[in-house]
């Protein structure tokens, strides 16, 4: 029993125990549960803030490999720029290279080159642009034309302006301009001349910015087409001015002679003589008109021989000042050393003096002449001998030039001039083998220079029997021969009146019939040497293989054959000019009975 107790006891205190424990426990584990509650609010926390830490992080991470990236395209870009720099500047080197090549071969170029801007005016310009020109190219860069060119501006700006207008391209233009101080060769022409192309020149964006022309020289061509077409034109009118003196010259012998035969006639007191007279000089002048037609024509017969220029020149420089009066002087410079030239004195004369009265007429208030010899080499080797008139005149204009050398063509005042001064210099120097330059500026006078082939020494000529003076009758039997019904008539009647036997034909074959019926008898053949047919050197030839004896005068009003090949086809061959007098024609006819011709150094061109 009294355990029981106890064990109550015990077990309420256990049980009070327990109850405290529990207690204990329950409270414990409710704090213990709040502190979990705590520690998992906490942990759910420390994850949030773990949470975004890390995103943070990733993000970082994330900026910083965007930076990275960033710092790489950076580094990259800036590589790529520089290499875009380096790029460039090597672009822009070798565009300054090929523009220095482009300028070097712009330059170099024979052909002209400019680039205008819409208003015309200069963008570029090579070399050969500015020698045409005459300015530096510098000089013409924002300069138009007008400006710069005024010479060469109205051949060039109308095709500008129509490519500008048609915004087109224009090719194988041709186009020429005058040239500043010409020179004119023989009859070269004094003009430039050009094939031109022109073209737009656009932007990036297709606008016209300018036009580009391109120029080739062609004045060499265009020149030489001028020089042979004024050769023809020269030519032509020599054949004309040589068939019009041939006539004339017919005519001319019957004037002369008729004159002189009525004046034989007529008694001193008759008074009809002063009409006679009249006549006959009148003739006598038209024949000096028909001369120069000739020596314009290369017709006229010359005696050539080795001819001292300078010797020419101090022989005549009295007359030449006499002519040329107190107002101008006369100053001549000749060479020591200058060679010979073959030429007829008398014509070389004649150029010399025609030259200085042309100089004279182009001074009417006074100035100087200079008269130079010299010797001329050519780039060939050959040397030739020049004769230059300068004078400080008036000059010649421009448009003149292509003209001065054709007959009748003259600048001076009617009654002043009759156009044939210049062309026979013209015939006579080219009769010869020669040739005139001209160089010429306006208002600042003319150098007239004439060139003919140089020998070093004189030949000894010929030597001609002095001609026998026509005294007396002379018999003997004449076949005269000519066309020209009033001239053989004319003849015909001078030599019977003299005593001579005259059988007359107007054919070559006539002649020969006539010749053959009388061959015994006839010992003079004078024949025209222009005959219808048979040609008068033919004539002579023929009859020469039957008889060589035969004794030949030729008659020519003008004659395109060298008496050089008629020396060579018939021998001793006396030559007559028309027009004649009886007293000329009986004195040609007594040479040659005498035994003497005055042919042994003639020449015609």
């Amino acid at each position: 029993m009294s355990r029981w107790p106890a064990l109550a006891a015990f077990g309420g205190a256990l049980a009070v125990a327990a109850g405290l424990v529990f207690v204990s426990l329950r409270r414990a584990w409710r704090r213990a549960a709040a502190s979990l509650a705590e520690s998992e609010a906490l942990s759910r926390q420390l994850a949030v803030q773990a949470d975004e830490l890390r995103r943070r992080v990733e993000e970082s991470e994330a900026l910083r490999a965007e930076l990275e990236l960033s710092n790489i395209e950076l580094v990259e870009a800036s590589a790529e720029a520089h290499h875009a720099r380096a790029s460039a500047e090597a672009a822009a080197r070798r565009k300054e290279e090929v523009l220095a090549i482009l300028d070097t071969v712009l330059d170099s170029s024979p052909v002209a080159f400019a680039l205008y801007d819409r208003g015309l005016r200069f963008i570029r310009i090579n070399r050969a642009f500015a020698e045409v020109t005459g300015l530096a190219a510098l000089d013409h860069i924002g300069a138009t034309l007008d400006e710069v060119a005024p010479m060469i501006a109205p051949a060039l700006v109308p095709s500008l302006q129509r490519v500008l207008k048609e915004d087109r391209p224009l090719r194988d233009v041709e186009l020429s301009a005058p040239v500043s101080g010409p020179r004119l060769d023989s009859q070269a022409a004094t003009r430039r001349y050009w094939l031109a192309s022109f073209y737009p020149v656009r932007t990036a964006r297709g606008g016209v910015l300018g036009v580009g022309a391109l120029m080739l020289e062609d004045s060499e061509r265009k020149n030489l087409e001028e020089q042979f077409r004024q050769a023809q034109k020269m030519e032509a009118v020599g054949r004309l001015a040589g068939g019009i003196a041939h006539d004339f010259n017919n005519l001319l012998t019957v004037m002369s002679s008729c004159s002189e035969l009525l004046l034989r006639d007529l008694a001193q007191e008759d008074r009809r003589r002063n009409d006679v007279e009249e006549i006959r000089r009148a003739a006598q002048r038209a024949a000096g008109l028909t001369r120069q037609l000739l020596a314009f024509s290369r017709k006229q017969i010359l005696q050539p021989t080795m001819v001292d220029l300078n010797a020419v020149v101090s022989e005549m420089e009295r007359m030449l000042r006499r002519v040329l009066g107190e107002d101008i002087q006369l100053e001549t410079v000749l060479d020591p050393e200058l060679g010979f030239v073959r030429a007829d004195p008398g014509q070389i004369e004649q150029v010399l003096m025609n030259l200085v009265v042309n100089a004279r007429d182009a001074m009417p208030r006074g100035g100087r002449i200079v008269l130079r010899t010299r010797n001329v080499p050519r780039p060939s080797g050959e040397v030739l001998v020049a004769l230059e008139v300068k004078d400080d005149g008036i000059g010649i204009a421009s448009e003149a030039l292509p003209y001065i050398f054709e007959p009748f063509y003259t600048t001076k005042e009617q009654g002043k001039g009759t156009g044939l001064g210049l062309s026979t210099v013209y015939g006579i120097v080219k009769q010869s083998g020669g040739d005139v330059e001209v160089e010429t500026m306006p208002g600042a006078g003319a150098t007239f220079r004439i060139v003919l082939p140089r020998y070093r020494e004189a030949l000894v000529a010929r030597p001609v029997s002095p001609a026998r003076g026509v005294s007396g009758r002379t018999s003997g039997t004449i076949l005269l021969v000519e066309d020209e019904e009033s001239v053989r008539s004319l003849a015909m009647r001078v030599l019977t009146r003299e005593g001579y036997v005259v059988h007359s034909a107007s054919r070559g074959d006539e002649a020969e019939r006539i010749f053959t019926a009388h061959e015994s008898q006839i010992a003079l053949l004078v024949a025209d040497m222009i005959l219808p047919g048979l040609a008068g050197i033919e004539l002579a030839r023929r009859l020469r293989e039957r008889r060589p004896a035969l004794k030949v005068l030729l008659m020519s009003g003008y004659t395109d054959r060298d008496v050089g090949s008629v020396d060579r086809d018939v021998d001793a061959v006396g030559l007559l000019q028309k027009p004649f007098t009886p007293d000329m024609l009986l004195k040609r006819v007594a040479e040659q009975f005498a035994g003497t011709t005055n042919a042994q150094s003639a020449r015609t061109g």
